[in-house]
Order: structure tokens, then C-alpha cells, then sequence
């Protein structure tokens, strides 16, 4: 999972979310997580507590975001 702040501050391309994410595969990820949404510092931390939480105990990364993504937004109880 990489941070970054503010980079999307063009126009988003479809060819470079792909481009981007087709990239780690190759190295070795497993997975790769990309978010076209804007999430500010104070909540990335606790996001990414739950969120490897999650998938270094019991759950698969879609599973671990999703819940993650639930948890913070208040919405646990549709687990």
C-alpha cells in the first residue's frame, strides 16, 4: 500500500491507475490496494491499523478493506 498525498490533483487517468497497479505484480505483491478516494491524515493511520489488522490475522485484503472501510465509517454491525 503506498501514501501519498494529494497526488491526484489533475485529471485521474484510467491508463495510469493501470499502469500503476500493474507494476507490483510483477516484483512480487500479492495484492494492490488503490483508492480513488481522498482520505486525510488523521485518518489513514487508524485506517491502516485495521486494515493489516486484519489481513495479518484472519482476513483476505478485499475482506480486511472492506471491513476496515465499515469500521470507520460506523457501519461494524453489517459485518
Amino acid at each position: 500500500m503506498l501514501s501519498c498525498c494529494q497526488t491526484a490533483q489533475g485529471a485521474i487517468r484510467a491508463e495510469w491507475v493501470v499502469c500503476i497497479t500493474r507494476s507490483f505484480p510483477g516484483t512480487g505483491a500479492s495484492a494492490v490496494v488503490v483508492t480513488l478516494w481522498v482520505i486525510d491524515d488523521d485518518a489513514t493511520l487508524p485506517f491502516k491499523e485495521l486494515f493489516y489488522k486484519q489481513v495479518t490475522t484472519k482476513m483476505s485484503v478485499c475482506q480486511a478493506l472492506r471491513y476496515s472501510i465499515m469500521i470507520l465509517q460506523g457501519k461494524e454491525h453489517l459485518k
